[in-house]
């Protein structure tokens, strides 16, 4: 490429020279035609055509190396997309495994969220059936004491009248007693 490059300058410097042969010849009176030296400009052309030889000689390896960058360049940008690609596959395959873990997470977090309510309703509803049979319980202990009280109050008046009935018959059994050993 630089080799190029250099015979691109050297043809420009001659086709300066040129310029200045041109410049530099002779006008014809009346007339657009000049008279040119010919041996300094067949010399500058000699040279051009050396110049063009030589660009024509190295051309093929210029070509086949710009063919070698470009089929470089070619497997690079292969090379590139192929691991673009790799890279691009594996981010969406980590970031579907990242959203399957993390709808995973939620529905786990949702379950549990679900499970937890539905222990708390089960306890509050375990709490509220435990309170009304526990009342439900003393509702009955309460009735049971109190016809056990009444029960008690009934059978003490009925001891008590036994007992006063039981005094009154050994009160008349002592009267009787007492009369009868009195007359006698």
């Amino acid at each position: 490429m630089e080799l190029i490059t250099s015979h691109i300058d050297n043809i420009e410097d001659l086709l300066m020279k040129m310029d200045e042969v041109v410049d530099s010849a002779r006008s014809a009176p009346f007339s657009a035609k000049i008279s040119v030296e010919k041996e300094a400009l067949l010399d500058v052309i000699d040279e051009m055509r050396a110049i063009v030889y030589e660009m024509r000689k190295s051309l093929p390896h210029e070509i086949n190396q710009a063919r070698r960058v470009l089929g470089d360049k070619d497997n690079h940008i292969r090379e590139a997309r192929s691991t673009a690609e790799m890279m691009i596959k594996a981010a969406q395959t980590e970031a579907a495994k990242q959203l399957s873990e993390h709808e995973v997470t939620v529905a786990a977090k949702i379950a549990a969220a679900e499970i937890r309510e539905s222990a708390n309703k089960e306890i509050r509803e375990f709490r509220l059936s435990a309170a009304q049979h526990v009342d439900g319980m003393f509702h009955d202990l309460d009735g049971l004491m109190r016809a056990a009280m009444e029960d008690y109050t009934r059978k003490s008046r009925e001891v008590e009248e036994f007992f006063k009935e039981i005094m009154r018959e050994l009160h008349q059994n002592r009267i009787e007693i007492r009369t009868s050993s009195e007359k006698n």
